[in-house]
């Protein structure tokens, strides 16, 4: 994390205790893809989690497709990618 640039350390700790617990996808995933939906993104990480569960996660699959149709963007970092079959029809 970048430690010279104030904004960047201010918005980290603005979100940190957010951060500490991340909400389950499940649990928000209604609104999320609802049509006031405050989203302007959806985010996919790295990591080997990514391969091994996302690729066949039916709520995924959803909030991929709600994207699509809402035109709104879609960011995945190195395995994340592998996530983007599951919002194929």
């Amino acid at each position: 994390m970048p430690k010279q640039e104030q904004v960047v350390l201010d918005t980290f700790q603005k979100y940190a205790d957010k951060l500490k617990s991340p909400l389950k996808l499940a649990d928000i995933l209604e609104n999320a893809v609802g049509e006031n939906s405050q989203y302007a993104a959806v985010f996919i990480p790295s990591g080997h989690g990514v391969l091994a569960k996302i690729p066949h996660n039916l709520d995924v699959k959803k909030v991929l497709n709600w994207a699509v149709e809402q035109e709104k963007f879609i960011i995945a970092l190195c395995h994340g990618p592998a996530s983007l079959g599951c919002g194929s029809r």
